[in-house]
C-alpha cells in the first residue's frame, strides 16, 4: 500500500520512497486488461498484464458476499491507493490470455 512506501521513506529519510512516487514504476510495468481498473493506478501499455481471474467458484463469491452482509467494505481494486484496502474482494492476477506472466514471460 501507498502507507507502506511511506513508511519506508520515512524510515531510510528518503523521500522519493514515498507511495505517490512509487506509482508511475508500477504502472510502467502493466497492462491494465481488466475493464474496471483506472488508470490512474494502472498502467497501459507496460509488459505484465493484469486480468480478472476468468473463473470464480461459488464458495470464493459466497465468501465475499458473506464478508458484505457482515458489514465489511467490498474492495474493487486492492492496488487503488485513493481509498482503503482493508475489506473483501477479488484480487487482480498478473495474465494474459489466461495464462500467468512472469519476469521472465512479461
Amino acid at each position: 500500500s501507498a502507507r507502506d512506501y511511506d513508511d519506508w521513506a520515512t524510515m531510510c529519510q528518503d523521500e522519493s520512497w514515498k507511495g505517490l512516487n512509487m506509482i508511475d514504476y508500477f504502472k510502467k510495468a502493466e497492462e491494465a486488461l481488466a475493464p474496471n481498473l483506472k488508470q490512474e493506478w494502472h498502467g497501459t501499455s507496460g509488459p505484465s498484464g493484469v486480468s480478472d481471474v476468468p473463473y470464480q467458484n461459488d464458495l470464493s463469491k459466497a465468501f465475499v458476499q458473506a464478508a458484505i452482509e457482515a458489514g465489511h467494505s467490498y474492495i474493487d481494486d486492492f492496488n487503488d491507493w485513493s481509498k482503503s484496502q482493508s475489506g473483501f474482494g477479488r484480487f487482480h492476477v498478473s495474465q494474459r490470455g489466461g495464462r500467468r506472466e512472469t519476469a521472465y514471460s512479461a
